[in-house]
């Protein structure tokens, strides 16, 4: 309620009464662990951002609080979110990690590393693998996967510093539940399916990913090259 005050309150009302029926299939990882109360409660973040933001916020400077992150989410990076969209956990990389460099007060080193493995390794190896693959399909396309391959990958990143988000292993499959949106044309099976051969691609390109097991089942995870981190 500090956050959020609907422009056009029956809208938001309809909107959020649909969540169970639209997002039918990520249910029970959009829930995690609440209730389809909860899920109305915290719309538009996804339940399982904002576990992470408690995490994560804890090892930063005092201002940089979960609430504070949140407006920050709706007002500077996502300013024109389509209404009955939920910010996926990845989309809170940013606003933690912009490529100005990381604000820490616990675990700098980590946090640091972090940073430094998304913008000068991951990155780029993204961005060029996307390059390469604009050669062979359409333009369109490929922009819709470089976001969502950007989403999972942050999504690995982040559990990193959160407990919670990393409780119970990351499959390709969760990966896709915390960050799923509605892609027209594409099925939920669908974009496992892409993700998979995405996240394999990119960690026979960079060994910071790592991807072990098969099918939407396979855990992902980031290797960390701070003294201790691993």
């Amino acid at each position: 309620g500090r956050v959020l005050r609907p422009k056009n309150a029956d809208a938001v009302k309809a909107a959020v009464s649909s969540l169970s029926e639209k997002h039918s299939k990520v249910l029970p990882a959009l829930l995690a662990g609440g209730d389809l109360d909860y899920l109305r409660d915290v719309y538009p973040f996804h339940p399982a951002l904002i576990e992470m933001l408690v995490d994560v916020t804890s090892l930063m400077q005092r201002e940089r609080s979960a609430l504070r992150l949140l407006y920050e989410l709706l007002v500077v990076h996502y300013p024109s979110l389509p209404l009955g969209q939920f910010l996926p956990v990845g989309s809170a990389f940013s606003a933690i990690f912009p490529e100005s460099g990381v604000e820490a007060s616990k675990k700098v080193e980590l946090m640091q590393d972090i940073h430094h493995q998304f913008y000068s390794r991951l990155a780029p190896a993204m961005n060029q693998m996307m390059k390469e693959l604009a050669g062979e399909a359409g333009a369109e396309f490929v922009d819709e996967r470089r976001r969502a391959l950007n989403q999972l990958v942050k999504t690995v990143l982040l559990a990193e510093v959160s407990p919670r988000l990393k409780q119970g292993g990351l499959t390709i499959e969760r990966l896709v539940q915390l960050n799923a949106v509605d892609v027209e044309g594409e099925t939920f099976r669908g974009q496992v399916r892409v993700a998979e051969t995405d996240l394999l691609a990119l960690s026979q390109r960079v060994p910071d990913l790592q991807v072990a097991g098969n099918g939407k089942t396979a855990l992902t995870e980031s290797l960390l090259y701070v003294t201790g981190a691993l």
